[in-house]
């Protein structure tokens, strides 16, 4: 059962690996003004200069893992609709002065089956994330993550490869190893207009294995936008960096960041917006230079005042931790939300992912998920769920011990979310 740690796991649907490409222009944040604030903190309340927030779950779920016909993790006394508790905690604190701001944040959650009389999962996760403004034109970024995973987890386009990975969801773990995961990325800002901006980047991120080789990545580079309009601007970069496992030579990768970002809101629907982002990587392998394009794009729709849907494509190299080579992976993720009334709220999120080894594709992974969630808001601080997920993966050459090539999953989890303002 242990076999060692990456800090990177993320309760999304995904996969091994991360896009080490700078992904442009993101999708906006889906935000649903109606009853706001009914359950959670207000948009203000986050934002608040100082607060420090608790946010705890508990939940009863089954998981079934054999009805479809897949393989779990090397772990059959978890499997057969097996009945099992579990429970996650979290705080969130940010403090804000005249030239600084500060976000910590730390997770864990752990799970008890009945059964087998016996906690067999607890992770364990942290990040900070610090800004400092030492003149109007100029600013640093820091941020750093670290956390603890009883399993490996299937993640893929989460973060970039220098970057530390958010906390994992243990449904989506395909290895019963035991993972730690750290890294830091820096970032400096400097405005010389208000219609431009020079950024340089730094950062790595390493991940350890126990019985297999550990993950190291690191990069830097830089990057300069000039902004043509509101909606429309210039990008011109460049990013270098090696990563690989220990013990084989690492892998160079170069990305040029050439082209243009563009969002805005169509004329022919003011509740309509879209965006997107275009660039080129090469990566340096054993058989020679390899060229990509990359990309993202994004469409967003407010269908009423109530319901928002959203979908995003994204085209870039990715990181991956039990691969000797970065894949070039796409990515389509989905969002589909709103509310029945007001204290009724759903939520559904799709995910479709795939990649294959630059060099070969001997390589190669695919996988599809799906969150469906439910919830009602008895109150400004507590709220019942139910969710039903659902977990698809396939992979082919890749090499860690245990790694599960075929994996199905799906599970229903009903249970109740509290949250309190500790200070604010």
């Amino acid at each position: 059962m242990l076999k060692r740690l990456l800090i990177g796991s993320i309760p999304l649907v995904a996969g091994v690996l991360a896009p080490q490409v700078a992904l442009a222009q993101a999708p906006p944040k889906t935000t649903i003004h109606v009853y706001r604030g009914l359950f959670g903190p207000t948009e203000v309340e986050e934002n608040l200069p100082q607060r420090l927030f608790f946010t705890f779950a508990t939940y009863g779920a089954a998981d079934d893992n054999t009805a479809l016909g897949g393989t779990d993790i090397a772990d059959e006394a978890l499997q057969a609709q097996r009945f099992y508790q579990g429970a996650q905690a979290r705080f969130s604190m940010r403090r804000q002065r005249s030239r600084s701001l500060m976000n910590v944040e730390g997770s864990t959650s752990l799970r008890y089956y009945h059964g087998l009389h016996d906690v067999t999962t607890g992770q364990y996760g942290g990040s900070m994330d610090s800004q400092f403004i030492t003149s109007p034109r100029v600013k640093f970024n820091v941020s750093a993550a670290g956390s603890y995973n009883p399993s490996y987890q299937v993640q893929p386009g989460v973060s970039s490869a220098a970057g530390p990975l958010p906390p994992a969801d243990q449904d989506f773990s395909v290895s019963r190893q035991r993972t730690l995961n750290y890294g830091g990325v820096g970032m400096m800002t400097i405005a010389p207009t208000i219609h431009s901006e020079f950024v340089v980047t730094g950062g790595a991120r390493y991940t350890q294995f126990i019985d297999a080789d550990d993950f190291l990545s690191h990069s830097a580079g830089a990057r300069f936008t000039h902004r043509m309009s509101r909606d429309f601007a210039l990008v011109l970069g460049y990013s270098t960096g090696v990563q690989g496992r220990s013990g084989l030579p690492g892998t160079r990768t170069q990305n040029i960041d050439a082209g243009v970002n563009y969002g805005r809101g169509l004329w022919l629907s003011p509740r309509t917006s879209i965006g997107f982002s275009t660039g080129s990587a090469i990566v340096s392998a054993l058989d020679g230079r390899h060229f990509e394009l990359t990309g993202s794009a994004f469409v967003k729709q407010q269908i009423s005042a109530r319901w928002t849907a959203q979908a995003s494509v994204t085209r870039g190299l990715q990181a991956v931790d039990t691969a000797p080579r970065p894949f070039v992976g796409e990515i389509v993720t989905g969002t589909f939300g709103g509310y029945f009334s007001r204290r009724v709220a759903m939520r559904v999120s799709p995910s479709l992912s795939r990649g294959v080894d630059v060099a070969t594709e001997n390589g190669s992974y695919r996988s599809y998920a799906n969150t469906s969630r439910v919830e009602w808001a008895v109150s400004r601080f507590w709220a019942l769920y139910a969710e039903h997920y659902y977990f698809h993966y396939r992979s082919t050459g890749l090499d860690l011990p245990g790694t599960a090539p075929a994996l199905d999953r799906q599970g229903l989890r009903t249970g109740l979310t509290l949250w309190a303002p500790l200070v604010r």
